[in-house]
């Protein structure tokens, strides 16, 4: 990679992050490295600060889409602090892009197809996968 000019950069940081993404996404990427994969920071009531990696779900007017359990940890400080912190990192690219934002739930039924849409085996996981929470053995 040759760098990064302001000339090159597009004024709209959101179609600049598409054409990024689009770039990102190449037929020779191993199948482990998911292209999508945003580390997600969070921070709870007393500004604990916890990280963790999701999924780009989509975009969407502008905004980025993942999904997540409201009962898990970064569901609930969420839900107590909305003000969040995004991170890809393309290394194959020699790119990372920041994002700091504040989350919004989405509305029930997009939430359901999302839900609805992934593999039966994925949807059971979830209803016994208590996310986050201290297993006894």
């Amino acid at each position: 990679m040759a760098g990064l000019s302001i000339e090159d950069a597009d004024s709209d940081p959101m179609v600049q992050f598409q054409r990024w993404f689009t770039e990102a996404i190449q037929p020779d990427l191993p199948d482990w490295f998911e292209v999508n994969a945003m580390t997600l920071s969070t921070a709870d009531a007393e500004g604990r600060v916890t990280s963790r990696v999701v999924l780009l779900k989509g975009i969407d007017g502008g905004r980025l889409c993942f999904y997540t359990n409201y009962d898990s940890e970064k569901g609930q400080q969420m839900e107590l602090n909305p003000q969040v912190s995004l991170c890809f990192l393309w290394g194959h690219l020699q790119r990372q892009v920041r994002i700091e934002g504040t989350v919004t739930k989405s509305d029930r039924v997009q939430s359901s197809d999302y839900f609805h849409s992934r593999p039966r085996e994925s949807q059971l996981g979830a209803h016994v996968s208590q996310q986050s929470s201290v297993v006894d053995s």
